[in-house]
């Protein structure tokens, strides 16, 4: 769209969706490759910079060939938050995770706000309670013991503690968790790593 009296464009981006698959094979764009990218950038952006995209979906995330390179590229940078101290603190309870170090973890996630420590990292990592206590190996699991059948078991029966724990935190916290799914689910989507939000989490957090 061409700027108006009333409409303010800043700059024209071209590029494709990356639930476009068809044409991001078209223009060279590695789907993988754009995937772990992706998630690398959101883990950088929380966990080390200390800021994040506040808006993230799919309409705001294209990807082009841009120098020689495959470039992703985020729009509406314009609803961006930031919080050095939460980022910290969720820091901590990864690295409790990763640790198998129950006491850590605990204590950083009551910081955030829950009651319920443990119920908050089962809602993180898709894990059981049981596994959990089992160690942090599970975070890495690339043949999970818990199916998508299992998981929305455990969900359905502590439905109302669930809620309860969402409640509790903070919303800047609930947009973390919201942002660090997404970028799951994208490289999920782009057929990268089943595990490779955690793995990069992993990565910034020790």
């Amino acid at each position: 769209l061409p700027p108006t009296s009333r409409l303010l464009v800043m700059e024209y981006i071209d590029g494709v969706h990356l639930d476009q698959r068809e044409k991001l094979g078209s223009l060279g764009l590695n789907s993988k490759k754009l995937g772990q990218l992706f998630s690398k950038m959101i883990v950088k952006m929380i966990h080390k910079e200390g800021y994040v995209h506040a808006d993230p979906h799919s309409g705001n995330l294209m990807a082009r060939r841009y120098k020689g390179r495959d470039q992703l590229v985020l729009l509406a940078m314009g609803s961006t938050s930031s919080w050095t101290l939460l980022a910290q603190e969720l820091q901590l309870v990864w690295l409790g995770l990763i640790l198998n170090d129950p006491s850590r973890y605990t204590d950083a996630a009551r910081r955030l706000g829950t009651q319920n420590p443990q119920l908050l990292c089962s809602i993180l990592t898709s894990k059981t309670s049981e596994e959990l206590s089992s160690g942090g190996r599970y975070l890495f699991d690339l043949n999970p013991s818990t199916d998508k059948a299992k998981i929305m078991s455990e969900a359905a029966k502590n439905h109302n503690k669930i809620i309860k724990v969402l409640s509790e935190l903070r919303r800047e916290v609930l947009l973390l968790l919201k942002v660090n799914e997404f970028a799951r689910t994208i490289e999920n989507m782009m057929g990268g790593r089943p595990t490779g939000v955690y793995e990069d989490i992993a990565r910034e957090c020790i």
